[in-house]
This record gives C-alpha cells, structure tokens and sequence, in this order.
C-alpha cells in the first residue's frame, strides 16, 4: 500500500504546469523605455533646447533697423521736424558698423542738428579699445551656448545610461521574483503531496501521527513563502509597468499574462587585464567627463568676460558723411563726424571680485572633475573584479545544489519505501531550496554586476 500511494506522489509531483504566458524580453522592455519613457523624451529635447541656446545667443549679432523721429508745431509754427533712420551691423569681434540716414528741418532746430534737404546720410564703425576688445557678453553667451550644444549629446547619453540601466535592474529583480514565486510554489507542492502520502501512510497504521504533525508544518511553512513571494512578484511587476509608456507620453499596461525572460545567465569570462587598462585608459571620453570639461571650458570663457572688466572702458567712433547719401563717392569728400568716451572704476573691487569668484568656480569643476574620474575609475575596476568572483561563486553554488538535489532525491526514495524520515527529508528540501534560491540570487548579482559595470563606462 505505500509503494501505491508513492507512485501517486510522484505522478502528481512532476512539474508544474505552465500556462501560457507571453514573455516580455529583456531587449523588448529595455527598447521601449528607451523610446518612450518622459526621462528619454526629455533627454531628446536637450539637443533642441541646446539649438534654441545657440540660436538665441546668435541673436545678439541681428543686423538691426533704428528709426526716431521727434516733430513740435506750437500756433502755426513748426519748431522741428527730426527724423533719423539707421541699420546697426554688430560683429563678432570689438568693432561695430552702422549706416544712417537723418533729415531735420524747422525754424528751431538747433544749428548741430541742421542737415542739407536731402537728408545726410553716414557710415560709420565704433570699436572697443579697453573693454570688450577680446571678449564681450555677446561673444561670450555665444560660445557657451556652442559648448553646452557640444555637452548636450554627453549629457543625453549619460541621463539614458543610468535610466536604462535602473530599468534593466528592475527588470531582473522582476524576473528573480517571478523564479523565486515558481520555486516555492514547487516546494508548496511537494510539500502538499507529501503530507497526503504521510497521511495515507498514516491511515494504513505505517506512520505515526507526528509525522503528519511535521508534514503540515513544513507545508504551511511553503505557504508562507508562496504568499511572501507573491507580494514581492506584484510589487516587481508595477515597477516594471511603471517603466512602460506609448507615443504621447501616455502610460501603458503590462498584460496580466506577461512575464519576463529567465534570469539565467551563461558563465562570464573574467574582464582580463589588458581589456581594464584599455577601459581605464580611455576613461576621458567618458560621457560625464566629457559633459564637466564643457563645464569647465563655459567657466573659462566666463574668466576671460571677467577679465574684460579690469580694462578701462574706450570707445571710439567714427562716421563719414554725406550731403548726397545716394552717392557713394561723396561720402570721402563732404565731412566726418568723430568721438570717444572713457571710463575706469579706480578700484576696480567689483571686477577683481568677479575675476576671482569665477575662477573659484572653474577650480571647483576641476575637482569635481578629479572626483568624478577616479570614481568612475574604482567603480569600473571593482565591477571587472566582481564578475570574476561571482561567476566562480555561481558555479560552486550550481554544483551544491545538484548535490543537494542528489540528497534530497534519495531521501525522498527511501520515504517511499517506507523507512525515511519526515524530519530529514524536510531538512533535505530546505536546503536544496536554499541552494536554488542562492544560485537565483547570484544569477541577479551577475546581472546587476554586468549593468553596472557597463554603465560605469558610460556605454549602456
């Protein structure tokens, strides 16, 4: 009779039933956060965002029309009739030229106003001499707004790394939930069919009663577990639904019948010493440092903007002019109009002050800078040992639980036959549960571990 009842636990303890499940695969799910998850879709906005800097800053040098005109007429009288008109043609460099064109007439302009009846017209170029020779607001704003352009594809690239790399962790943790649910819903159900054949043992007086005490002990305890897994796998799977997003910025479901791919990984080969200087030695095209040594180059134009204000300021101006503007030649032979203007602050504390204040700034971004590359450094050489000492590990963990799936086979043959223990044979699945879930969990630090390391590269 007990050789019945143990064929009966074994023909309802082969496997579990699968059911049929669609599987969302790592690339998948990692391709669609990159499409249209709000991170991604804001990191494409920053190449535009850094056009519209750029082309803001250009702005600056429009050719720009002038026009003003002032008139009075007081009983019957007109005092003055001003009208000048003028383009402005800024440069990137300290000069400046304007063409202008003025008309005055009345019977009290004031004698520097008076011009011919055809107007007079001028052309003229004003120059920075002091400050503003080398560098000016408008250059300045220029050439941050081209390096942070330069930054921008660095800054994307390093918002996507570390977006789709917590992705693709939580994925994984999703996919160690969903093995470990599957995992102690088997035991659940070994442990169930074994208390039914403890009890149908029992029943033909071959068992004693504590045994079915024990048998219904150990399956509560897979209950538990079952239960326990199960909130983690739910909370796994909002965090993955979380991640899913469609055109529009609109959030989509994840389909109740969806689950992810195993979380089995392949054994590693160990990053070789060559292979990590190669990685170490190329680390200054690492996106973030690349990103800081824009930074820092927008610092150094901001110095040299700075260094502008210890200059005096000198302006000179100078204009040809013409009675007969229509004429290009009587602009050399009517008249000229020249001036300048000057101006120095004999302290010059705020200048020194803001000289000082952005150099403190670009010597904090160059440690930052420090920082961030020997960081980026240890991170990198610690993940490349790491994948060596996990792969070792996951193999000798692989190979203790085949071992204690061999303990556990036998046991559970001699309970059949009669003369195994209860005791022993739920010690003997505990730990060949155990060991499954250990070689689980380092299937998830090799996963992570690879993440990390590619992201630590700034490749991902």
């Amino acid at each position: 009779m007990m050789r019945i009842f143990g064929l009966l636990f074994l023909f309802s303890a082969m496997g579990i039933q699968g059911q049929n499940n669609q599987i969302l695969t790592r690339d998948a799910f990692v391709e669609q956060v990159k499409q249209h998850h709000p991170i991604a879709f804001a990191a494409g906005l920053m190449d535009n965002k850094a056009a519209a800097t750029v082309l803001q800053a250009r702005g600056a040098f429009d050719p720009a029309l002038q026009g003003k005109l002032n008139q009075k007429t007081f009983s019957g009288t007109q005092y003055f009739n001003l009208l000048e008109t003028g383009l402005l043609l800024p440069t990137r460099s300290p000069v400046e030229f304007s063409m202008g064109w003025e008309q005055n007439a009345g019977t009290f302009v004031n004698p520097e106003d008076k011009t011919p009846s055809t107007g007079l017209g001028s052309l003229g170029i004003g120059v920075n001499l002091g400050k503003g020779l080398l560098m000016d607001a408008r250059r300045a704003s220029l050439r941050q707004a081209l390096l942070l352009q330069d930054a921008a594809p660095f800054q994307i690239q390093s918002m996507l790394s570390d977006l789709l790399a917590q992705a693709e962790m939580d994925y994984w943790n999703w996919a160690l939930t969903k093995e470990k649910l599957a995992l102690y819903q088997e035991a659940s159900d070994l442990a169930f069919q074994r208390l039914r054949l403890i009890r149908g043992a029992l029943e033909q007086g071959d068992r004693p009663t504590i045994d079915t005490v024990e048998a219904y002990a150990q399956w509560q305890l897979r209950q538990i577990n079952v239960e326990q897994a199960k909130a983690e796998y739910l909370a796994a799977t909002n965090l993955i639904e979380a991640y899913l997003w469609k055109d529009g910025l609109v959030p989509d479901q994840l389909p109740s019948a969806t689950i992810p791919q195993s979380i089995q990984v392949a054994a590693l080969t160990a990053v070789n010493l060559d292979l990590l200087t190669q990685w170490i030695t190329g680390l200054d095209q690492h996106p973030i440092l690349k990103a800081l040594d824009a930074e820092i180059a927008m610092q150094e134009v901001e110095i040299k903007l700075k260094k502008e204000s210890l200059r005096p300021e000198l302006k000179v101006k100078y204009n040809l002019l013409s009675g007969n503007p229509a004429q290009i030649g009587t602009y050399f032979e009517d008249g000229y109009k020249w001036g300048g203007s000057a101006a120095f602050p004999l302290l010059l504390r705020s200048a020194r002050g803001g000289v000082q204040i952005s150099t403190i700034k670009k010597q904090e971004l160059e440690a930052k800078r420090f920082q961030k590359k020997n960081e980026i450094r240890v991170k990198i050489e610690t993940y490349a040992e790491l994948s060596g000492i996990f792969n070792r590990q996951t193999q000798l963990a692989e190979e203790q639980m085949n071992r204690f799936k061999q303990l556990y086979d036998v046991e559970q043959i001699r309970l059949l036959q009669g003369d195994g223990s209860v005791f022993l044979i739920n010690t003997r699945e505990a730990k060949w549960v155990e060991s499954r879930e250990k070689v689980l969990d380092l299937y998830f630090k090799v996963r992570k571990n690879q993440i990390s390391l590619q992201n630590s590269r700034g490749l991902f």
